[in-house]
């Protein structure tokens, strides 16, 4: 038996945008974790706060989950809701920056999306989600290894160590 906490994830987004097929495919993705994860839905309250969506609705400026995504507005949409969804995304990214949380976007269809919010959950619990790589995937990347410290080409080398993360 585990003694950590379960993880708690949230999940934003405006309508349409994949929600609650997001948070679906993550309670199956993420079945086999001990102890088995929350995820939730998030909301905004008639005030505008975020909130743990269910019974009890929880504020997250109070409890904060270990990961809040939001889901991002590349889903194809019709008629005028894409100003709808623009308006509601703004809504929920206001609420969660003045609640003080932080959260991720996460973009792509289908299990592209999934494959996303994954990769956000294994950077915050490697414990509960590693990333595979398929065999083929593996070869790919192991041929395009760099030889850094033999090419000498200063744009391609600035290219590389501005994209590190920063500290």
């Amino acid at each position: 038996m585990s003694d950590r906490a379960p993880l708690c994830i949230v999940v934003f987004g405006a309508a349409l945008t994949g929600r609650t097929r997001l948070v679906a495919d993550l309670v199956a993705a993420l079945e086999s974790t001990r102890p088995p994860p929350l995820i939730s839905e998030g909301e905004l309250s008639s005030q505008g706060r975020p909130l743990l969506a269910g019974s009890p609705r929880l504020d997250i400026s109070t409890h904060k989950p270990d990961l809040i995504l939001l889901t991002g507005l590349d889903l194809p949409v019709p008629g005028a809701l894409p100003e709808q969804q623009a308006a509601e995304d703004g809504r929920l990214r206001q609420a969660l920056q003045a609640a003080g949380v932080g959260w991720r976007v996460v973009y792509g269809q289908g299990t592209q999306r999934t494959h996303h919010a994954l990769q956000a959950v294994a950077e915050v619990a490697p414990w509960a989600w590693t990333a595979a790589v398929s065999e083929a995937e593996a070869g790919r990347w192991q041929r395009l290894a760099a030889n850094c410290d033999k090419c000498g080409d200063a744009a391609c080398e600035h290219r590389l160590f501005t994209r590190l993360p920063r500290d």
